[in-house]
């Protein structure tokens, strides 16, 4: 079984081997171990209908009705998966907000990436990728949002981008938040699957 057949499986609650040490990463919540990561896509199943599939060497990019999954692939196995825009990923483990300033390097960017970073991405595909994470931060309704590209593959015909956006709350106290983003294009058309951008409510308080 190819690694995308794993995946088609995989999403849609029907098994589907990954590597033992995977890792699932949806909504801030994390899912470790491969029966971990099964059990969550079978508690929450991808629609089959609208499926999209764009696959590289080391990476594969699913997109359908409203969510996306991305997957580091080793040959024929997962090793790694992120979900982008499930509606109820559950609860992450508590955190502390620390301090985080994308701009303190003073080289400005709304898309924070390196193409260097994405071998399988083609130089022609580049104005794509920063065109997605522009139009995802313009949507965020944040202050300061950045989009770090975390995975990048396939050139300007056909194309996916997850991206990392970092943002803070416009109000007086800019709590930071923090979400995953997905991006396909296909010729003209370019399809957008983001998480919400809700700002850390909740803090973790360490008295001293």
């Amino acid at each position: 079984m190819s690694a995308a057949d794993t995946l088609r499986a995989l999403v849609h609650g029907d098994g589907g081997a990954v590597l033992g040490a995977c890792r699932l990463e949806s909504g801030g919540a994390d899912v470790f171990g491969g029966e971990a990561v099964g059990d969550a896509f079978r508690r929450a199943r991808l629609a089959r209908d609208d499926a999209e599939i764009v696959a590289a060497t080391a990476g594969i990019a699913l997109f359908a009705a409203g969510e996306a999954v991305f997957a580091d692939v080793y040959g024929p196995h997962i090793g790694r998966l992120w979900r982008v825009g499930q509606v109820d990923p559950g609860s992450g483990e508590p955190a502390v907000s620390v301090a985080f300033d994308p701009d303190l390097a003073q080289a400005r960017a709304a898309v924070l990436f390196a193409a260097s970073d994405h071998p399988e991405l083609a130089g022609d595909a580049v104005e794509h990728v920063d065109a997605a994470g522009r139009a995802i931060i313009a949507d965020a309704g944040f202050f300061r949002a950045r989009a770090f590209v975390v995975r990048a593959f396939g050139d300007a015909r056909r194309g996916v981008a997850l991206f990392a956006v970092h943002s803070l709350a416009a109000g007086p106290v800019r709590t930071p938040g923090l979400a995953l983003a997905a991006a396909l294009w296909d010729g003209d058309m370019v399809r957008i699957v983001r998480d919400p951008f809700p700002a850390r409510a909740d803090h973790v308080r360490i008295v001293g």
